[in-house]
């Protein structure tokens, strides 16, 4: 009778009040002992949720640990199933959020149940709890230590260990393993113990030695039968500090066309694991004739394109006075010692004006695991703007009795000092063209002063006296006003040497009052540079009388003309004679006026 009254009166009030009752109960687990009947109503009940709001545990044999509302009062049933119905076995009124451990009273099981709790552990990190075996470390729960200077800097996390079972938990050791767990250490333990329901801390420092992600794990081990080893992954980003140098002490050396270095700049880091992986370089200066911008890294401060290595991709376009190239997706690889960073372009041999590379600004250059000590402002990458060269627009030769005339033009000009005209002997040009090479064979014979800078053009000449047949070959070599030079394009020219003396009938004949006598001095012997010839040249009337010398000097071999003036003369038959070494011929000319 007494069950069906309270079942009665339960069923009624239950209808009249609807009071939820929320569980703060943390117990995963426990354990019933001491039931006779049914004897399968004992052993260990696991959380499973909620029902109707409430909190409640199952055995494997699917008996059911809850608390329910009754007319006000609240009970804690142990029953088959979730229903206040007749098959509750046993029940105690508590108003507590945790089922009593005794006390209950029998409605239709027999025994004296006893329950066993357990500690429960749960750890949270910036007051968020950290799921044992969490493998994927997060800033939000303070497993993700996010970054710290390798020399200068260290992070601390603070951790909570939970006891949210209702007996004492026991906390063995915690371990610091992994990859990279030297970089982490525990710096304040936790208790050794833990109290129901209370909690403990611990200390994590990240103290990184070296730059870059740097991963390890935390293992609580202690006496929560189910989790007794806690783990879970941290991770912290070791970041090195890097300091730059601009190219105040690189002087940009334009010598050739691919590849010329225009701008270098230093990077060198505080630790190992620093890498740049993109840099945007500002172009100042007028200029033309610039293409294909690349970007070295090299280990010394000289740049060489077969050693060093080329950073991102070609930027093929100049992209004007003042805009910017970017070079990304790479990682150059900077340590504790100078890494070089060369910027270069082809010049094409009609480029003019010069070009000033700059950073502009620290967020300009992109870094993994590392950062700039330094503070950019425009600094520049060269000790002065590299200057382009002198673009040389004609060169060329052409030969005037034993003369050849050199005749050239630049557009533009930058820095030039001046042109030194070099000659290649015909002979040794055969010689060495058997032995492959005819770097000694040109030979210095004049030079031209340049005009500095100039934006118009201008034209250069030098004659050069050539005493010896076959073809002759000329060059310059445009220096500038730092000592940089550069060769011209090689041009020709054929001479044609007199094999024989001759003296040549003068012409006009008759003449008034002028004339013009031409003779040649043959070229004999193997040397290029040949002994001179006494030449006399005069002339006599038919007495034998000299009236006038129209040559009287030392001449190397070659064709030559002069001009007779016979305005102070009288009419009548004259003889012109030439001597030279061997050579003695005579001719007749006749003065009409």
């Amino acid at each position: 009778m007494i069950f069906y009254r309270r079942y009665f009166i339960l069923c009624i009030l239950s209808i009249l009040f609807s009071s939820k009752f929320s569980a703060i109960f943390g117990q995963d687990y426990f354990s019933i002992s001491g039931i006779t009947l049914p004897s399968a109503a004992n052993g260990t009940y696991n959380y499973q949720g909620t029902y109707s709001g409430e909190k409640y545990w199952q055995n494997s044999s699917g008996y059911k640990v809850y608390r329910d509302n009754y007319g006000g009062r609240e009970y804690w049933n142990i029953d088959i199933d979730l229903n206040d119905d007749n098959d509750v076995y046993f029940y105690v009124e508590d108003y507590t959020s945790t089922p009593p451990q005794s006390g209950y009273t029998s409605l239709s099981g027999t025994g004296n149940p006893a329950i066993t709790f357990y500690p429960e552990i749960n750890i949270q990190g910036n007051k968020v709890s950290i799921v044992d075996g969490d493998s994927t470390p997060s800033l939000s729960d303070h497993t993700d230590f996010g970054s710290a200077n390798v020399a200068a800097q260290t992070v601390s996390r603070t951790y909570t260990i939970q006891n949210s079972g209702k007996a004492q938990l026991t906390i063995s050791s915690i371990v610091i393993s992994g990859t990279n767990s030297s970089d982490f250490s525990i710096t304040s333990s936790p208790a050794s113990t833990v109290g129901a329901e209370s909690s403990t801390t611990f200390v994590v420092t990240f103290n990184p030695s070296t730059a870059g992600n740097l991963t390890a794990k935390i293992t609580v081990n202690n006496s929560d039968a189910d989790e007794s080893i806690y783990d879970f992954n941290i991770m912290g980003a070791g970041n090195a500090l890097i300091t730059f140098t601009d190219g105040s002490s690189f002087t940009a050396n334009i010598v050739g066309t691919t590849n010329q270095a225009i701008g270098r700049f230093i990077l060198v880091a505080d630790a190992v694991g620093a890498n740049l992986s993109s840099s945007e370089i500002k172009l100042n200066g007028i200029r033309s004739g610039l293409s294909n911008f690349r970007l070295w890294i090299s280990t010394d401060n000289g740049f060489n394109s077969i050693s060093d290595t080329q950073l991102g991709s070609d930027v093929s376009s100049d992209p004007g006075v003042g805009s910017s190239i970017i070079f990304n997706g790479f990682s150059g690889v900077i340590n504790t010692s100078n890494k070089y960073f060369f910027l270069t372009a082809d010049v094409s041999g009609s480029a003019t004006g010069s070009v000033a590379p700059i950073v502009v600004s620290n967020s300009k250059l992109s870094f993994t695991n590392a950062s700039l000590s330094t503070t950019i402002n425009n600094f520049a990458l060269s000790s002065s703007g590299a200057v382009l060269p002198v673009e040389l627009v004609s060169f060329a030769a052409t030969i005037n009795g034993n003369k050849v005339l050199l005749n050239w033009q630049t557009s533009t000009e930058v820095n030039n000092y001046g042109f030194e005209i070099a000659r290649l002997r015909p002979e040794k040009d055969r010689d060495l063209a058997d032995a492959g090479t005819q770097t000694e064979a040109w030979e210095t014979i004049g030079f031209v002063n340049g005009h500095g800078n100039s934006n118009s053009p201008n034209d250069y000449s030098f004659a050069d006296t050539v005493s010896v047949s076959g073809t002759i070959k000329y060059r310059l070599k445009q220096i500038d006003t730092d000592g940089n030079f550069e060769y011209s394009d090689i041009v020709e020219i054929v001479i044609d040497i007199p094999i024989e003396f001759k003296l040549a009938q003068n012409y006009p004949n008759p003449f008034n009052p002028t004339t013009i006598i031409k003779y040649s001095i043959p070229a004999v012997g193997d040397e290029y540079i040949r002994p001179t010839n006494k030449v006399t040249l005069k002339i006599y009337d038919l007495l034998g009388r000299e009236v006038a010398t129209l040559v009287n000097k030392e001449q190397t071999p070659g064709k030559y003309e002069v001009t007779f003036d016979a305005g102070q003369l009288a009419s009548g038959t004259y003889i012109y004679r030439i001597v030279t070494g061997g050579f003695v011929a005579a001719k007749k000319l006749l003065l009409l006026k």
